[in-house]
């Protein structure tokens, strides 16, 4: 996965996968870790969200594709 940077790794396992989760969201505590809370708006009167639509397997897979740091999964 990735940017087109490392080909598609078989050998990766659901074990693999988790720690590279764990890690990752280890990572991005740490890095925010004593930061001050976030600070949210209102949005303005009359703003609605009124049209979704549908994604495709083909969308997630290129927004996937995009993720520079899934790059990495395919080397642990």
């Amino acid at each position: 996965m990735g940017r087109g940077s490392s080909p598609a790794s078989s050998t990766i396992t659901a074990v693999d996968f988790h720690r590279y989760m764990d890690d990752k969201v280890a990572g991005v505590r740490a890095s925010t870790d004593g930061a001050a809370p976030p600070q949210y708006t209102t949005a303005p009167l009359g703003c609605s969200l009124h049209q979704f639509n549908q994604l495709t397997t083909d969308d997630v897979v290129a927004a996937v594709r995009q993720l520079s740091d899934l790059a990495r999964l395919a080397n642990i």
